[in-house]
């Protein structure tokens, strides 16, 4: 089967066919494909590309990271059967999908797939995507997923598939307003501080983790005391303090004008529903 546009460009599969179903509201043909054509449930393969192409749309570089964590937190207080999520595995699995990747790892092996297909839904209602803006992000994502099989081992037959059921549709009601669209900040880098404040000359730690770190700090690791005579002990107490003693020093405050945290009006992005 083609591509629903009439292109020839990604041929669908069974599992395409029912994420168009699910996405445009389609039950009846949902339930149809499920059962004729997925016997044990839909793979777990184009709807996860298929969320990270929604998500990478809705989530630009324009915007702060804290609009996903509003919208992981909206998704779960009003989608029907959201209780069953959790907000920090949502908002990990969508960072995750849009360059964070070290935060899959946050998130159960076995909710995975429930809370992909929960966000896709929801990014679709936020991106108020019709039969023709489905279409296109469908046609995307299985030609992400045609890459992904090119270069990577096939899907594990053993891995859980995504559960078809009546539980997930979509609201057709949009979870952020204009103002929960902060724009992500252009970091400027501070002036260093030095350390000491004022220059003066010290004395050589007088312990054999102190000169361990010392010279360890300073580049020259191999001309301070061999690491193995320091009591592991002795060298995380002084690590901890020393680190201590950074942390404060690096963080110290930067007198501003309140009016530099005043964000100003900003538009909505666009998410229109012809949008590809």
């Amino acid at each position: 089967m083609g591509s629903p546009d009439g292109g020839n460009a990604a041929p669908y599969s069974a599992e395409a066919r029912w994420l168009r179903a699910a996405l445009t509201g389609d039950h009846r043909e949902r339930r149809r494909i499920a059962r004729e054509q997925l016997a044990g449930g839909p793979p777990f393969q184009v709807t996860p590309l298929a969320c990270g192409v929604a998500a990478r749309r809705l989530f630009d570089d324009r915007w702060d990271r804290r609009v996903i964590t509003t919208f992981a937190r909206r998704l779960v207080e009003r989608t029907p059967a959201g209780r069953s999520l959790h907000p920090r595995h949502v908002e990990a699995i969508l960072r995750g999908m849009t360059g964070e990747t070290e935060l899959f790892t946050a998130v159960p092996d076995e909710a995975v797939a429930e809370i992909v297909l929960a966000s896709l839904l929801g990014l679709a209602d936020e991106l108020a995507l019709d039969d023709r803006a489905v279409d296109a992000l469908l046609v995307e994502a299985v030609r992400e997923t045609a890459a992904v099989a090119a270069v990577s081992e096939p899907p594990d037959p053993d891995d859980a598939p995504v559960l078809d059921g009546d539980r997930w549709r979509r609201t057709f009601e949009r979870l952020l307003a204009v103002e929960d669209f902060v724009p992500r900040a252009r970091p400027v880098a501070r002036p260093p501080r030095p350390f000491p404040e004022q220059e003066r000359r010290y004395t050589e730690p007088a312990s054999l983790a102190g000169r361990y770190l010392r010279h360890l700090l300073r580049g020259n690791r191999l001309s301070g005391p061999p690491v193995d005579e320091i009591p592991q002990v002795d060298l995380l107490r002084v690590a901890r303090l020393a680190f201590t003693v950074a942390v404060r020093t690096y963080l110290h405050r930067i007198p501003t004008s309140p009016r530099r945290w005043l964000w100003p009006a900003s538009p909505r992005p666009s998410t229109g529903g012809t949008s590809t």
